[in-house]
This record gives structure tokens, sequence and C-alpha cells, in this order.
């Protein structure tokens, strides 16, 4: 199987993926399945459709989005309550440690800050390919042009970088903290202050991932994966060599770290004999 996600919480485990996954699609046979023992034991969950997003508020609550809709407390026995339902495919999802949920779906942006209650639309005055949203409910986006623009109340503000040369290649926001990885490394600030800290890591970090308040960085194509600590600027830590497989995502539950991998998918040459 394609495990393209999975989510840890106190101590509930979710992962998602394609059943029969080939090198053009991952969407043939989705699942997403829960082990409440530490991986021992899965039971499959009602999902309509194929899963990209899921996650746990601090209460253990399960959050699921799907192509169009996100649904909340979904468990094995229930389907849980749909909070959304758009007319577009939901693109990229975040969600802040108290839960504020930010949504990109046909170039807009969809967020909420009651759990689901009542959603805003924002429009971005530039093309944009994600967004983050933090724990006062602040709006992060990375733009095409590699700018990061800030909403705060009714106005978008951009973003200094750390080195006029850098550009970010991927942004995330905990809390309030905004962390960047560049070509010069991973870079760190408060949101309402303009004062970047270095992180220090031992190679170039292409992609960031952010489940709850843990931070994992991975290089190309996921050949390390990297904890970075989010309370202070310590050195990171490398906390897995990927060797051969291909990562897609990483958790962590204790003191174990799950990681999602996908198959590697290769060509061979066939040769075809010759009629006579």
């Amino acid at each position: 199987m394609a495990i393209t996600g999975g989510v840890a919480g106190n101590n509930n485990l979710v992962v998602w993926g394609d059943k029969k996954p080939t090198q053009f699609s991952t969407t043939k046979q989705p699942f997403i399945e829960w082990s409440h023992n530490n991986g021992k034991t899965w039971t499959e969950l009602q999902a309509n459709n194929y899963v990209t997003h899921a996650w746990f508020d601090m209460n253990e609550q399960l959050f699921v989005a799907m192509e169009k809709e996100l649904w909340a407390g979904i468990t094995s026995k229930s389907k849980g309550m749909k909070i959304l339902s758009l007319d577009h495919t939901i693109e990229k999802v975040d969600y802040s440690i108290n839960n504020h949920i930010a949504v990109i779906s046909n170039g807009n942006i969809y967020y909420t800050t009651n759990q689901g209650e009542s959603w805003e639309q924002v429009i971005v005055p530039k093309p944009f390919y994600m967004v983050q949203i933090s724990a006062n409910g602040d709006l992060v986006v990375l733009t095409k042009e590699r700018e990061i623009l800030q909403k705060t109340n009714d106005e978008w503000d951009k973003i200094t970088m750390p080195n006029s040369n850098d550009e970010p290649l991927d942004v995330k926001v905990i809390n309030n903290r905004l962390f960047i990885t560049t070509q010069s490394g991973i870079w760190t600030r408060n949101l309402q202050e303009g004062n970047w800290r270095k992180i220090q890591v031992d190679e170039m970090v292409v992609k960031l991932i952010k489940k709850g308040e843990n931070l994992f960085g991975y290089t190309h194509r996921g050949e390390a994966i990297y904890s970075i600590n989010t309370k202070d600027e310590r050195n990171s830590e490398k906390v897995f060599d990927a060797g051969d497989s291909i990562v897609w995502d990483v958790d962590i539950m204790g003191d174990t770290l799950w990681i999602a991998t996908i198959p590697d998918y290769s060509w061979e040459e066939v040769t075809i004999p010759q009629r006579r």
C-alpha cells in the first residue's frame, strides 16, 4: 500500500493512502485506518472519498479532509459531522494548536476560528499555493513568486526575508511562530516581531512537516528526516535515514517515530523479440 499520510494523537494512530497504488495514481482504492494499540491492530474508518489530510485536536477528536469536504469526530462507529462542503477540490489544509482551520480551494482561502461553526472567505492579493494559520488566527501564505504574506485583521503585509538573496522553500507556523527553510538554512521568528534566528541543520531541508507542536524537515526525496526544536534554537537532530524508501509523512507519539512511505516505482527495459 501507499501510505500517503499519518497522524499520531496521545494514544491513537491514524494512517491513510491507497491500497492499490500505481505509478500514475494513488487514488484507486483509498483507505483510512485507526489503531488504538500502537499499530498492533487496525480498524478501517468510513471515508466517502480519498483522504488528503487528517489530524487530532487537543481533545483527541479526529478531523479528516476529503476531496471537497471536511469532517470532525470520525470514529470506528461514526462517520462524524461534516463541517465544510465546497464546490471545488480542497487543495491544502492547515490547522493551529487551538484548531483554527484554513483550507485552499479554487484559489480562495476559507478559514474558521470556532471549530468549523462558521467560515470566512478571504482573497489573497497575489497568486499563492499554500496557507498557514496561527493560534491568533493570523493567515500566512507563500506566493508563487516566493514571497511570504501575513494577514492581520484586514491587511496583507510582506514579511522580509532574513537574507536578501534567500527564497523560502517551505513555510510553517506553529502557535504564533513562523518557520521557513531556505537555501541558507532554517530560520524562525515570532509573527509579531521582526528578528530572525537561525536553526542549525547539517543538510539542506527542502520541506517542513508540521504535526501539532512538532516540526520535522526532510531533505531531497525524503532521504533524511530531521526533528526541529520549536522551543529554542538548539541544533536540529537527524532522526531517520530513509535509504531506499520514499518518505511521504512523519509524526511522533511518545518516544516512537512513525514514518509513512510510498512505493519507489522504477522503469525497466523490456526486450521485444523480433519476428522472423
